[in-house]
């Protein structure tokens, strides 16, 4: 009875595809590093995925030096190529719109800055639409495998994008 969905890069475009098309399947979904839509070459249509059906609760997560997937939409800077990608605020407004939240988001900082998070609540059916940004971040899982490894003094020394997850569900 409660089904989540999470993805990270392609896996997170696949999340976001399933959570707009089955939401009635799902408690929850979360995507990272990931947008709703796009172009795979200058010739070929914009592509992304339907209005979702019905809200749905969803927390997005997008490193703000991410250069594969670009916080600011666009073709990857280090891929290359002719595919573009929708920028998070674009993927984050199809959402928005679709669970009726508030136009405007509450935002506070964590991590001493180097992450702040948007929410936009309360949206129908008691959903609620979540965006941290990481500054900083690139194309990495935002775990322990890698912040553990960051100074001592880094803000953000051990984040776990996996809890803040699972938090959510």
């Amino acid at each position: 009875s409660r089904i989540y969905v999470l993805g990270f890069s392609n896996g997170g475009m696949m999340a976001y595809r399933f959570a707009a098309e089955r939401p009635n399947m799902l408690a929850g979904a979360a995507a990272l590093a990931a947008s709703c839509g796009g172009r795979a070459s200058d010739k070929d249509p914009v592509w992304h995925v339907p209005t979702p059906e019905k809200p749905l609760p969803i927390l997005i997560m997008h490193g703000m030096n991410d250069a594969d997937v670009p916080f600011e939409g666009g073709k990857s800077p280090r891929r290359g190529g002719d595919r573009t990608y929708w920028s998070v605020e674009k993927s984050v407004g199809l959402w928005v719109k679709a669970d009726g939240c508030p136009p405007e988001a509450e935002e506070k900082s964590l991590y001493e800055g180097a992450v702040r998070v948007r929410s936009w609540k309360p949206c129908d059916a008691d959903t609620e639409v979540v965006l941290y940004m990481i500054n900083g971040w690139a194309h990495d899982w935002p775990g322990p495998y890698f912040t553990s490894k960051l100074s001592e003094t880094h803000p953000l020394k051990d984040f776990d994008a996996a809890r803040i997850i699972r938090d959510f569900f």
